[in-house]
């Protein structure tokens, strides 16, 4: 027996530890009034750091143009007309969750290479509905014999409206920094 210590428990792994047992202990925590301060304070801290931006994403969300289809229409043509694109409809409307309306235009400036065509289309069309509740569907505009082609999507739901926000926010952010390796 000397050579050998005596077998030391360890306590269960909290996956191993019955679901009877970590609410016992949760509720003596809960029960503590020093926890439940540390818990409320927690919490004021968190609320204090999210409520002032949660609100301006908010307000910045109820302020976007709710534009019909016919006002996008209108908006984008007497936009992308500016920069020689011509032709511009909406096609076939989806009604489902969301509106997604598909469009197509011609480029009427034929020494336009058909990337540069469809990434000046793109960055026209994401500036025309920056402040609305439009947007560029993610697969981008095709292009095919100068006829170029996509997909919008109005959004109505509260929610995802605060979604578009975040997301536009985040885009505008990211280009705003530098790229690593470039110099000013």
């Amino acid at each position: 027996m000397q050579g050998k210590s005596p077998a030391v428990k360890t306590p269960k792994k909290q996956k191993d530890a019955d679901p009877e047992s970590l609410i016992l202990e949760l509720a003596i925590k809960l029960s503590n009034p020093e926890f439940q301060k540390r818990l409320e304070k927690l919490n004021k801290s968190i609320e204090q750091q999210t409520k002032p931006e949660q609100k301006r994403v908010r307000d910045t969300a109820s302020k976007l143009k709710r534009l019909t289809v016919p006002q996008v229409e209108a908006l984008l043509a007497k936009v992308i007309a500016k920069q020689g694109y011509r032709k511009f409809s909406l096609g076939e409307l989806v009604m489902g969750r969301e509106v997604t309306a598909e469009f197509t235009t011609q480029d009427g400036n034929e020494a336009r290479e058909p990337y540069d065509s469809r990434i000046e289309l793109k960055r026209l069309i994401e500036q025309a509905l920056a402040d609305t509740c439009w947007k560029l569907m993610s697969e981008g505009i095709h292009e095919r014999l100068g006829v170029l082609s996509g997909r919008l999507r109005a959004i109505e739901d509260e929610e995802e409206l605060v979604k578009l926000v975040e997301s536009r926010q985040k885009q505008k952010a990211t280009r705003a920094q530098p790229s690593p390796g470039k110099s000013s």
